[in-house]
């Protein structure tokens, strides 16, 4: 499997409850959405899925959920 080096903050850098849009070093174009929450980094796309809107501005909940700041719309954290 390949390893990917992201540009931005590294993922031992996240604080809990905070989120983190970091680029793919050599995949021009390809923002990820980095989430920490309880002690778990998650990465998930940068941009809703419906609007593009950045999830980063987004709100997260305690309970895995990130809110679209456009449309109210929500995500939910997969811990599988």
């Amino acid at each position: 499997m390949p390893e990917y080096k992201l540009i931005g903050s590294s993922p031992s850098e996240i604080k809990n409850g905070d989120k983190v849009e970091v680029q793919v070093e050599g995949l021009e174009g390809v923002k990820l959405l980095l989430v920490k929450l309880d002690d778990k980094v998650h990465a998930m796309t940068a941009r809703c899925t419906h609007y593009g809107a950045p999830l980063v501005k987004g709100v997260l909940s305690p309970d895995a959920r990130i809110t679209c700041p456009w449309h109210g719309g929500t995500l939910t954290l997969s811990f599988g």
